[in-house]
């Protein structure tokens, strides 16, 4: 039987109390972004809680630091607003099993506050077309297929980092570049007991900025096009015009193209003028 650990990514915790907070009942790893370096493990109901501290920002750094403390042999993405239903580890285990070739599969999960307006309701593939739509939490995996592909997780991208999201989305772009499996099951495996984000402070000139600098990342070879996309989709939720969202966009893939985070660009064009 295929053991299920759980990765989750978190800040300031001083012990393992977010193992009974999330409702976990399976072996698990708690990257912990906090100010000093330390490690300690638990033996809780049989099962083995690692709490790995570091003083690093980034959850794409604190999810790597969780990746390479896992052990488990199929791995579940967590953060620290969560809770899991006590048969979390039979919905994930019974959708491997049903799906043998699968080295990833997304779920759902519910946020009553934000009603999920794409759940997924039948099994199916995801690809090229589909993959940016699944966040972290959702996300499970053989830990041995992401190993011999050699994926890990951007610095450069998600809370805390240079570019305030997408972590994940290119978790999964590089997942389908290496040939992995990903399917998407309609079982729920958490409920989001809250949701205020650490990165989100509205659709501002920065968040079109950096996911300008996602898109150069994600379709290097149809940037521009993809940013007409993005332009268009969140336009209506921002104060800007679709030429005003269109402008930001592209000073973001020009910023990643220089390495610039939307400060540094703020910055320089302003010494510019």
């Amino acid at each position: 039987m295929r053991s299920i650990e759980v990765l989750v990514a978190a800040m300031n915790q001083k012990d393992a109390e977010l193992y009974y907070k999330l409702g976990l009942k399976s072996n698990t790893v708690i990257a912990n972004q906090t100010d000093s370096y330390w490690y300690k493990e638990y033996i809780i109901e049989d099962h083995s809680v690692k709490v790995v501290s570091t003083n690093d920002r980034g959850v794409g750094k604190n999810r790597n630091v969780a990746l390479l403390n896992a052990s488990g042999d199929i791995c579940v993405l967590g953060d620290d607003d969560l809770m899991y239903p006590p048969n979390y580890q039979e919905i994930i285990r019974c959708a491997f099993e049903e799906l043998p070739d699968a080295d990833i599969i997304v779920f759902n999960i519910v946020n009553r506050e934000i009603p999920d307006q794409r759940p997924i309701t039948k099994i199916k593939r995801v690809g090229i077309f589909n993959f940016t739509r699944y966040g972290a939490p959702r996300i499970a995996f053989k830990r041995e297929s992401l190993l011999k592909a050699n994926i890990l997780f951007s610095f450069l991208f998600g809370g805390g980092a240079k570019y305030s999201s997408g972590e994940d989305t290119i978790f999964l772009r590089e997942a389908l570049k290496k040939g992995l499996k990903i399917y998407a099951y309609p079982m729920k495996i958490a409920d989001v007991i809250k949701k205020i984000s650490t990165w989100f402070t509205g659709y501002n000139e920065k968040f079109f900025f950096d996911k300008g600098a996602l898109i150069a990342t994600l379709f290097p070879k149809m940037k521009y096009l993809a940013g007409i996309y993005i332009a268009i989709r969140f336009k209506s939720s921002s104060k800007f015009t679709y030429l005003q969202a269109l402008k930001h966009v592209f000073k973001g893939i020009k910023g990643f193209r220089e390495g610039a985070s939307y400060g540094e660009w703020q910055e320089k064009t302003a010494d510019c003028k």
